[in-house]
């Protein structure tokens, strides 16, 4: 039986309050805030929030928060902020959805990175905290905050030379397959300032290692997201299957925007599951701000650890990326 690694420091911050789905920091314009609920760890030059868990520890605390009187459906959205979650994702992600994710899963692990990118290619990873910072100085008042309260009501309709985006990318290990080695990818990306144009966009999930992907397109799905006018619009787009991974593309919307995020999820499997294998996937957001006369067209590219999508000519675009370092190992599942 496995060693039950429960993450007590999220256990000891969901009930530090008399309320365990209390927001996650205060509401405030100091910026000077360092409340972070979750591990911050640093991987080369990136700061990323990186969670994972078990399904024994998944069990254990989903007792806890039913011994609480919390809902089967209560309960696993606060499992899932124990992993990073924010109110913007749980609200971005159905609650089927939620509960597929903690029922089927042997392991799931969860990344957080607030990325800046600039029209002259330069792609930088920043902490929340520098983030927000950032954002309070160009535009002069708080983004929304994490718990989905709106202090910046048209976010993302001010654009900007460089870009500000939030990719939750998460990973999960099917423990209801007969066959060992397989993994649900996905990737979120809400756009805090949206860069300058808003033309044709792409988004991918790929890995460093051979994957093969699930034969139905039914296990595959690329939406996008929009509130305009106080109406909520989603657009779902076409799959495209690629070397180690897969994309979609997406035209944007036009108008104020007050929301703008999207959301890509795939069914993988590994080539090699024999042994223990080390891998990483990166969620990759390509924005194009400006072609002149002719749709670009985007194509698949591998170069080293990472995985790419780059427009076919030379259209200004820039990079949002999003990593997961992912520990495979079959004799744990």
């Amino acid at each position: 039986m496995r060693k039950i690694k429960i993450i007590l420091v999220a256990i000891i911050l969901l009930f530090s309050t008399t309320n365990a789905f209390a927001v996650e920091r205060k509401s405030t314009r100091n910026i000077d805030t360092k409340k972070y609920e979750y591990l911050i760890k640093k991987h080369g030059d990136k700061t990323m929030q990186k969670n994972s868990i078990l399904e024994d520890e998944i069990k254990a605390l989903r007792k806890t928060f039913m011994n609480k009187g919390y809902s089967k459906d209560m309960s696993n959205r606060l499992i899932l902020k124990t992993l990073g979650y924010n109110e913007g994702d749980l609200e971005k992600t159905e609650q089927s959805l939620i509960n597929e994710l903690l029922d089927d899963s042997t392991e799931i692990i969860v990344t957080v990175e607030y990325v800046k990118s600039t029209l002259d290619g330069e792609e930088i990873i920043l902490s929340e905290e520098e983030c927000l910072a950032e954002l309070a100085v160009v535009q002069g008042i708080l983004p929304p905050l994490d718990d989905g309260e709106s202090r910046n009501s048209g976010y993302a309709s001010q654009t900007s030379s460089d870009g500000y985006m939030r990719i939750t990318t998460i990973a999960t290990y099917n423990s209801n397959s007969a066959q060992k080695g397989w993994y649900t990818m996905s990737g979120m990306f809400t756009w805090l300032k949206i860069a300058s144009g808003r033309l044709v966009d792409a988004m991918s999930i790929g890995g460093n290692t051979t994957i093969s992907l699930a034969n139905s397109n039914s296990d595959f799905s690329g939406k996008m997201t929009y509130v305009r006018a106080g109406s909520t619009y989603s657009e779902y787009g076409s799959l495209r299957r690629e070397s180690n991974g897969f994309a979609y593309e997406f035209q944007l919307p036009s108008g104020i925007l007050t929301s703008l995020y999207f959301t890509i999820t795939g069914k993988m499997l590994l080539g090699v599951t024999s042994g223990d294998l080390n891998f990483q996937m990166l969620s990759k957001y390509i924005h194009v701000s400006s072609y002149v006369t002719v749709r670009p067209s985007f194509g698949w590219s591998t170069s080293g650890p990472s995985i790419s999508l780059s427009p076919s000519v030379n259209y200004k675009y820039s990079e949002y990326t999003g990593s997961c370092l992912i520990n495979y190992s079959p004799n744990n599942y």
